[in-house]
Formats: C-alpha cells, structure tokens, sequence
C-alpha cells in the first residue's frame, strides 16, 4: 500500500519542479505543466497521462519532452480542494 501512494506523490513532486532527494532516491524533473497536476497515469515507460484541476487532460511523452491536449473530455467545475 505505501507504494501505490509513494510513487504519485513522487510523480507529483517531480512534475511541480521540486526536484530533490527522498529516502536516498534522487528525484529528476521530466516535464513541466501549466497547471496542478491531479492525477498522472504511466501509459508506458516514456508516456503519461496527467489529468489537470482544471479538467484537462495531458498526454505527455517524456522522451522528445512534448505534451497534448487530449480533445472530448467533460467539462469540469473545480472549487476549493474537489475537481
């Protein structure tokens, strides 16, 4: 169980740009997005999928460092911590 919520948060941490050492692992940035990251997905080894507070949704290819906004995804009211 712990390593199903590690692995987002470290995800997350790497994806804010906060970028730092956590119990001896060394943390590298992979991309950057405008906006708070609100739950991200590994397709494969070089691509995620990283759902936005906002309501968008990224895929984003980490090798060639290129993201995509993925069309028909419902709009969304976010407000406070909900999404």
């Amino acid at each position: 169980m712990r390593q199903l919520i590690l692995i987002p948060l470290l995800l997350f941490i790497a994806l804010s740009g906060q970028a730092r050492e956590f119990e001896g692992s060394q943390l590298e940035k992979i991309t950057t997005v405008n906006g708070v990251p609100w739950s991200i997905v590994h397709l494969d080894d070089n691509t995620l999928l990283v759902a936005l507070r906002n309501g968008n949704l990224l895929l984003v290819d980490t090798v060639k460092n290129t993201q995509s906004k993925v069309a028909g995804v419902p709009k969304v009211y976010a407000s406070g911590q909900g999404g």
